[in-house]
């Protein structure tokens, strides 16, 4: 996928902001934004591929322009179980459910047995956004910075899975002693 020549320049700024940790204003910048789900793909994978390797996929249905969401997360933003990361001013977490993929897929949708391609691991998804400013909240700017990507602590897989839906899941989150959430 190639980026469109319109959107080099927000290519840059968002690999700068990646480089540097210094949030850019895509609508005051006179720079051309994305207008689709294919340039913010486009725009994904141009920084991306300057970032190095790809350790997995946010994925998500996500709603509108955007859907289905899906952002490469680098593996620099990987994160090892009893690490740290440096915070600027803020920094969100959600506690999900990761799958890891086991081997290749055999073709386009869901294979079965479901356990047998996937194998389910506690994460923390890192979130953080590289935009400012008026238009910052907008869901395809959101999805060309990686869906506010910012990294991925990945716990132990979850073994004994049979591939059913999880239904209902009961998670804390503990930081030392506190229990977060």
């Amino acid at each position: 996928m190639s980026t469109p020549t319109h959107l080099t320049d927000f290519v840059a700024a968002a690999q700068r902001a990646h480089e540097t940790g210094v949030r850019f204003a895509p609508a005051a910048g006179g720079i051309a934004l994305p207008s689709d789900r294919d340039e913010c793909l486009a725009v994904q994978a141009a920084v991306a591929e300057a970032r190095g390797a790809v350790a997995g996929f946010k994925v998500a249905a996500g709603s509108g322009l955007v859907a289905p969401v899906v952002a490469p997360i680098a593996a620099a933003d990987v994160v090892a179980v009893g690490g740290s990361v440096a915070v600027k001013d803020q920094l969100g977490i959600e506690l999900e459910i990761g799958f890891e993929l086991l081997k290749p897929l055999p073709g386009p949708g869901l294979p079965e047995p479901v356990a047998e391609y996937f194998v389910p691991r506690p994460v923390i998804e890192l979130v953080d956004t590289r935009l400012e400013g008026a238009g910052a909240d907008a869901p395809l700017l959101k999805l060309a910075d990686m869906q506010i990507n910012a990294g991925l602590v990945s716990g132990a897989a979850l073994g004994g899975w049979d591939g059913s839906d999880f239904g209902t899941v009961e998670a804390r989150l503990v930081a030392g002693e506190a229990v977060v959430l």
